[in-house]
């Protein structure tokens, strides 16, 4: 299983592939294993993004190694000022396109309500 934003499956109309122990999703590497099935937060509401979360569940088992591993979670609560990681795929800026190789990013973790006054007009964040 594996846990992701939901916003990001909510308007998939045909099967998923995920991609494992890579970095390029263009050089054939990796693992790659098919969504069976997926599940949204009950309260997922994709017009204010609250409980923006999914569950994946794959029709094969994926096998950990060197490259694959279980995410690991913070062992104490994050506090504001402090700094987040981030991973992915997606877009680089807000009309680009998707990256085809794996970036991350680290970013201080902000407070609700500068995050609110800052990205207020398209997805309010609830805590």
């Amino acid at each position: 299983m594996l846990v992701n934003v939901a916003y990001s499956l909510s308007f998939q109309k045909k099967q998923s592939t995920v991609v494992f122990g890579t970095s390029s999703l263009v050089d054939g590497s990796g693992h790659r294993a098919t969504v069976d099935s997926f599940r949204f937060h009950e309260d997922f509401n994709s017009k204010t993004m609250h409980n923006d979360i999914c569950i994946l569940r794959f029709a094969e088992e994926v096998p950990y190694g060197e490259k694959i591993q279980p995410a690991c979670f913070a062992s104490s609560a994050m506090h504001i000022f402090q700094n987040g990681y981030i991973a992915g795929w997606g877009k680089t800026s807000e009309s680009g396109f998707q990256s085809t190789d794996l970036l991350e990013a680290v970013l201080p973790i902000v407070g609700t309500l500068e995050c609110n006054s800052t990205y207020k007009v398209r997805h309010p964040i609830f805590v």
